[in-house]
């Protein structure tokens, strides 16, 4: 069997480009192609448009953080991948993001501000219910609560520098909870524990446990942040319990890996391509390209077992499709990799344009404006990678995400915004061809 559109990659730009690819046209035959689930586990779950504009003519990066994304968007360099697609593109993805994602912000067509675990505050373009509540914008009091077992955030850190930061009070307290972590992820067992609200301490529920451990430092707060381990498959039912016995909305503090809001939103867009009719296979890995006779097609991808690939065990299946989208990602998650001569696309083997000499790729000034960071494939106005004479590698092939060049994606704050447009953008094109 063809399928019309494969998708190679598990993070957001793959599980868009799939999604929107079946939207777009229900009637088609979408697959997509995951070597590991792990990529939202490194998801903040909050969503960048354009947190800062790239670094000026000097190389300096800028320190302001941009109020009204949108309205930079048409200045970019004509390589951004924002440039490549157009504002009303842009918008049309970050629309239907929120729709199946349930995130907000969109209507305010404004960067929020979200806490950090160090206790910073950065723009978030959109971002879940789970933090709404917590934006520092929002002027009243606030209790941050930590966990003792969950060393990542540090409870009266971050409201010390929050004190520094914003002008009202900023309490915090950290609690101690019966629960064994010697065997799992502290964080992936309490959000476990308060999905189950498993019995702890005299019998008591773990939502009342942990409400109960804090009531004696709250004050007036009307609002309280947790470390983001409030659950995983029950996150909205943990949050309202907690809320409804505080009299008090509680918001979460993203976290590094495991990172459940971003395996939240996982799970969430699992959902939205199952109730599209994608066909999503994990733990594969992409062996080898056959293209047509004339070589200006992908004819078949050859995929086998990740695990087998690793252990020299693989058996090969063929996946054949009209059209593929290239959404494996940056450095990062493996969709380019970087030795001491030079950086490569391994998935399909396209060209990435590189300077020639690896002393060019970074710059002098250490915080200054780094070459290497917008290293990744180029692409013409329809995402098809182009080849080094300028000729896309394939007709069918289009790319999305943090795998495209021309972005600095972590200091612009861009990474997952263009995963969700050029993921949206991608899809759509596939499925039209």
């Amino acid at each position: 069997m063809t399928d019309d559109v494969v998708v190679v990659g598990g993070g957001i730009e793959g599980y868009m480009a799939a999604l929107t690819a079946a939207l777009e046209e229900p009637v088609a035959s979408v697959r997509l192609l995951a070597s590991d689930e792990q990529r939202f586990s490194h998801e903040p779950g909050l969503i960048d448009l354009l947190g800062y504009p790239p670094a000026d003519g000097d190389g300096e990066p800028v320190q302001d953080p941009l109020q009204e994304p949108f309205a930079a968007l048409p200045d970019l360099p004509t390589e951004h991948p924002y440039s490549r697609l157009g504002v009303e593109e842009v918008r049309r993805a970050l629309s239907l993001f929120a729709e199946v994602s349930g995130y907000e912000g969109l209507d305010s067509d404004a960067n929020g501000l979200v806490t950090t675990a160090t206790g910073n505050v950065r723009p978030a373009f959109l971002y879940p219910e789970s933090a709404a509540s917590g934006l520092p914008s929002d002027d009243r009091e606030v209790l941050l609560v930590g966990f003792e077992r969950i060393v990542d955030v540090d409870a009266a850190l971050v409201a010390a520098r929050l004190d520094h930061l914003l002008p009202y009070d900023v309490g915090h307290t950290t609690i101690e909870l019966d629960i064994d972590v010697s065997d799992a992820d502290p964080a992936e067992r309490f959000a476990e524990v308060l999905d189950d609200n498993e019995e702890l301490v005299d019998d008591l529920p773990a939502r009342r446990a942990v409400a109960g451990k804090i009531r004696n430092d709250l004050d007036i707060e009307p609002r309280i942040g947790f470390p983001a381990v409030l659950g995983r498959s029950a996150a909205d039912d943990v949050r309202s319990d907690l809320e409804s016995i505080l009299q008090a909305d509680v918001f979460e503090i993203p976290l590094g890996p495991p990172s459940l809001p971003g395996l939240r939103l996982q799970d969430r867009l699992r959902s939205e391509l199952d109730d599209a009719g994608v066909t999503v296979e994990t733990g594969v890995s992409v062996t080898d390209v056959d293209v047509d006779v004339n070589g200006d097609r992908i004819a078949s991808l050859s995929v086998a077992d990740a695990k087998a690939v690793g252990d020299g065990e693989a058996t090969e299946e063929r996946v054949e499709a009209e059209q593929y989208v290239l959404a494996t990602g940056g450095l990062g998650a493996g969709g380019l990799r970087a030795d001491s001569e030079a950086i490569q696309e391994p998935t399909i083997g396209c060209h990435v344009p590189q300077p020639a000499d690896r002393a060019d790729w970074v710059a002098e000034e250490f915080l200054g404006d780094q070459p290497f960071a917008r290293i990744g494939l180029d692409v013409d106005d329809e995402l098809r990678p182009l080849a080094a004479d300028g000729d896309p590698e394939f007709e069918n092939l289009c790319a999305a995400g943090r795998i495209l060049g021309g972005a600095d994606f972590v200091a612009e704050q861009s990474s997952s915004g263009v995963a969700v447009a050029t993921g949206y953008a991608a899809g759509r094109l596939a499925a039209e061809r």
